[in-house]
């Protein structure tokens, strides 16, 4: 028997239990043991399909085949103000970066971190980038938060919409608006009305005017909150039972922060402004080294240690992820231009087989560390929200090619393009990159064994997903001249495809069933057909009857098993971006904001479908 919470009462003050008995867990699990034993030895049986392709990769390896920024703009400045931000730049940069990056602060989840990662959240909230002005974005905040008057000034909210441009008087070309532009000669919010009307509407009302209303109001609002320091929470409350912080304003006027710290903190601030200006960091330096003691003094059972907090602010400044978004787009698409050229013309460029390679090695192992980077800083395994899910995706498809690739380029060439569409969805506006403290039930080991398998299933998927379309893409090419040429290396490329589906549909099986064990030990339930869990069994259901269509005679050409690989993808697309942002339930915890469907995405949807038609064709291919 066990009790679980099922729903609480309205004041709060009350929990509904609900009593569980489970008289078949062992049997239960055992059986889930067993459908594991399966599977995995699926992949290891003598005979079997797995056994069959693998076998024919080796033997067939195609000899030709070959797999293979940041945006800069100037600002004008008044002549006047070149002086401050000259001196905030060459002046703070040490400080800023250095010890000001490593003090601790209480963001508004209660989470203590560097305000290297504050400094960095709320930049690129405000503007949309990690730095403006040629400043870094602790350096941004320290000249915010001393000097807000001038800042007020400065155009650093990000806009993109031309009919809000032209609400606040601001020439098309305009990327930027300063605080102080939005604000007639009154003091009157110049968007007051437009806001309110697009606040009225449900969000399925909204059209793109209302949306881009309200997102340029939140970096409005989160620039005004800055500049009146509210986010910088690094004054601990001694003996709070809730482990609050206080701001610098809020512990002057606190009567529980002793006289000594209140002097201390003025010190710092009166430090800050000596280093700016004249380049004299002995008191603000001298000052801060006070307060981080404090900090520990006072918190030490809540605080990371100094080396987590040293690896966060690395984590910050190397921000590996995105590089890689770019890393393996480029190494993707020279793979895939090589790996055509080598098809269609017979030739070979084994050095730049070896040198792809290479780097794509690389870039694997950059991935991996800062995945283990993240998980260190984290205190908990990277796949627990939207972005850490997707950057552990964008690594299961690199090791999907790092394990596939070794004959086939065009195999890399995939895994290279999938993993850098999927780092770059997750670096996109909706998605929040933020580092949070975990809620309750996701503190589970099996957590980490659920969603590590499944979310990899998805790369391999993908990976599926890629090859058939690269597949159907060398069908439509095919003519008298290249017919076996391209029709031998379809079939090659097309084995690693179905090898790549049967491990992601292996690992997606398994990655329920653990959820299943997940699910009793957190709620006292194995399946309550929550959107995920019912879309997960959907995609089973749909990669199974992929995977046997071969055994229907009508349908067990190449072609019908490239176009059923490539389209099958969807029902994935649904299961993670569909339910996690558009449905509600039980899995949740990964969700944010419902963005809108981009236009491309129709756009690419009419592409594929094009490629398919025009693959008809080419469809005549000798099975394997």
């Amino acid at each position: 028997f066990k009790l679980f919470q099922s729903s609480y009462d309205t004041d709060e003050l009350g929990t509904v239990l609900e009593l569980n008995r489970d008289p078949g867990k062992i049997p239960t699990y055992f059986g889930y043991f067993l459908l594991c034993v399966g599977f995995i030895g699926n992949l290891f049986t003598a005979g079997s399909r797995f056994k069959k392709l693998a076998k024919f990769i080796k033997n067939n390896a195609p000899a030709a085949l070959l797999l293979i920024a940041p945006l800069f703009f100037s600002i004008e400045l008044r002549a006047a103000d070149e002086n401050y931000l000259a001196n905030l730049k060459a002046n703070s940069r040490v400080h800023a970066n250095g010890a000001f990056a490593e003090l601790l602060v209480q963001d508004y989840m209660g989470r203590i971190k560097p305000l290297s990662t504050e400094a960095g959240e709320i930049v690129n909230k405000i503007s949309g980038t990690d730095s403006l002005y040629g400043l870094s974005a602790e350096q941004m905040i320290l000249g915010m938060s001393l000097n807000p008057a001038f800042w007020r000034d400065q155009k650093i909210i990000k806009i993109k919409n031309d009919e809000i441009k032209k609400m606040l008087g601001l020439a098309p070309q305009e990327r930027y608006a300063s605080f102080n532009s939005v604000f007639d000669e009154n003091g009157n919010y110049k968007l007051a009305h437009a806001l309110d009307e697009a606040n009225e509407k449900s969000a399925s009302r909204r059209g793109v005017l209302d949306n881009e209303l309200i997102k340029f109001d939140e970096r409005l609002n989160i620039a005004y909150l800055t500049f009146r320091g509210v986010f910088f929470k690094f004054i601990p409350v001694p003996n709070d039972p809730q482990n609050a912080w206080l701001s610098p304003n809020d512990a002057f006027a606190d009567y529980s922060i002793a006289p000594q710290i209140k002097g201390v903190l003025n010190d710092y601030l009166n430090g800050l402004q000596d280093g700016i200006s004249d380049n004299d960091w002995a008191k603000a330096d001298a000052a801060l080294a006070e307060l981080k003691n404090y900090q520990r003094a006072t918190s030490a059972a809540i605080l990371p240690s100094e080396s987590r907090v040293k690896a966060e602010v690395f984590y910050n400044k190397a921000s590996v992820f995105k590089k890689l978004v770019y890393c393996y787009m480029i190494l993707g698409g020279v793979a895939l231009i090589l790996a055509l050229l080598g098809a269609l013309c017979g030739k070979s460029f084994m050095l730049a087989q070896k040198i792809l390679f290479a780097a794509f090695a690389a870039s694997f192992a950059a991935h991996t560390l800062a995945l283990a980077l993240r998980w260190y800083v984290a205190a908990h395994a990277p796949w627990s929200d939207s972005y850490e899910s997707m950057i552990y995706i964008g690594w299961s498809a690199a090791l999907a090619g790092i394990i596939f690739f070794r004959k086939s380029l065009l195999t890399l060439s995939a895994s290279c393009l999938l993993a850098s569409i999927v780092m770059l969805v997750a670096h996109m506006s909706f998605v929040n990159p933020q580092i949070t403290n975990l809620v309750p039930v996701l503190k589970s080991y099996w957590l980490s064994i659920h969603v590590s398998v499944i979310t990899a299933s998805y790369g391999f998927l993908g990976l599926s997903c890629l090859l058939g379309l690269l597949a159907l893409v060398l069908m439509a090419l095919k003519n008298s001249a290249n017919r076996e040429r391209l029709g031998a290396q379809i079939r090659y490329i097309t084995a690693i495809n179905e090898i790549s589906l049967i491990v992601g549909l292996s690992m997606l099986t398994l990655g329920n069933f653990f959820g299943g064990v997940w699910a009793n030990e957190s709620w006292g339930r194995y399946w309550g057909w929550d959107s995920k869990e019912t879309w997960s069994y959907v995609s089973i259901i749909v990669y199974a009857i992929v995977l046997h269509l071969k055994l229907i005679p009508k349908l067990g050409s190449i072609y019908v098993y490239c176009v059923s690989s490539t389209l099958a993808y969807s029902s994935i697309i649904m299961t993670y971006f569909g339910v996690n942002f558009y449905l509600t339930g039980m899995h949740s915890y990964a969700a944010g904001d419902a963005p809108q469907i981009p236009a491309p995405f129709y756009c690419i949807i009419a592409a594929v479908f094009l490629i398919i038609a025009l693959a008809f064709r080419g469809r005549d291919v000798k099975t394997i």
